[in-house]
């Protein structure tokens, strides 16, 4: 395995919810950064897990504006 990147999550905060990697398969996988992307106007989450250090980013639900067509 890789060293550990210095500046990625090396262990789960207590109480924090956690997702499977899908690829190390272990289960700490967590929400680590929240950006706006400049070409959509839609929020970007980086995933990060503790264990392996992979990144994922997924698109986040704007808290902020109502919801669109299809949502409740």
């Amino acid at each position: 395995m890789k060293p550990k990147i210095p500046w990625l999550p090396a262990e789960v905060a207590p109480g924090q919810p956690t997702e499977v990697c899908p690829r190390c398969g272990a289960n700490r996988m967590i929400p680590w950064t929240l950006r706006r992307n400049p070409d959509r106007i839609s929020l970007l989450r980086t995933w990060v897990c503790v264990a392996c250090q992979a990144t994922e980013e997924r698109q986040e639900p704007d808290a902020g504006s109502p919801p669109g067509p299809g949502q409740a």
